[in-house]
């Protein structure tokens, strides 16, 4: 019977740019190295995608966008939104 030996760890090693880390990282396995690394943590805060916009509607308004929406199977954010943008998708053809 064969005894398999444990494998001596291996060591990240030091890089002087993000080039070389790339270099590296591209030719080895991060298996091979996982136990010469440890957890940390790490807080993102990343700007949102979307901004909210918000917009005041008389009554009677926001009563014919609801029958608009519901008239075209979809919500009053949405209608709004697709409105929106192809106002200003015209806007950016004229500049």
């Amino acid at each position: 019977m064969k005894l398999i030996r444990n494998m001596p760890k291996k060591k990240i090693p030091t890089v002087e740019t993000l080039d070389d880390a790339v270099a590296f990282w591209e030719t080895h396995s991060f298996a091979d190295y996982v136990d010469d690394t440890e957890p940390v943590e790490i807080q993102v805060n990343l700007p949102p995608k979307q901004q909210l916009v918000q917009i005041k509607l008389t009554a009677p308004e926001a009563r014919q966008m609801q029958t608009l929406a519901k008239r075209k199977r979809t919500t009053p954010s949405r209608l709004v939104e697709k409105w929106v943008k192809e106002q200003l998708q015209r806007e950016k053809q004229l500049t």
